[in-house]
């Protein structure tokens, strides 16, 4: 109502869809609403991603397992890995820097944290090549608000030191396409 966005997408629980769905068509019944509860399967996933790319809906309701098999382009991913490839790279100079010949075992935890990065960006080239579906980017969805945020949590997080308590050192790949 206030202009902040044109075509808003609420993710939620599978559960929880038809609730929040019935709820939105309830608070504002003028509303053009998608829902994609049973539009996500693998027979209907495409025409589902098309009619939300083409169509002028106020609210696009999803779950989140629809969210997460929207595909984001290969230049965006390739993007985002060659940032995290930099920062594991600066990671590798500072540990050689600050521990000297004691580096070794970090700098052989980066190397295979980096050599995990290019066949995650290999997979997810191969897989965007293969399909000819509608990018995320291409749905014309400017604003996200997400229930159950919690479940994309474990962002992996790139330093010199290792095995500090409370920073994730592990790769949750629902964090990261969420990022």
């Amino acid at each position: 109502r206030l202009g902040l966005a044109k075509k808003p997408a609420i993710v939620c629980l599978k559960a929880g869809i038809d609730q929040m769905v019935s709820t939105a068509r309830m608070m504002y019944p003028g509303a053009k609403i998608i829902s994609t509860a049973d539009m996500f399967d693998a027979e209907n996933r495409k025409a589902a991603i098309a009619r939300i790319a083409t169509g002028d809906y106020d609210m696009i309701f999803l779950t989140h397992d629809n969210l997460e098999k929207l595909q984001m382009k290969p230049e965006v991913v390739q993007e985002y890995i060659a940032e995290e490839m930099k920062e594991i790279e600066a990671a590798i100079v500072e540990a050689k820097r600050r521990e000297g010949d004691k580096s070794d075992k970090i700098v052989k935890k980066l190397e295979a944290k980096k050599e995990a990065l290019t066949l995650t960006l290999k997979k997810s080239l191969d897989k965007a090549s293969k399909d000819d579906a509608v990018f995320f980017e291409e749905l014309g969805i400017d604003q996200l608000l997400v229930d159950e945020f919690h479940r994309y949590k474990s962002l992996p997080c790139t330093t010199h030191r290792q095995n500090m308590k409370g920073v994730p050192n592990t790769r949750s790949d629902r964090a990261t396409q969420m990022d």
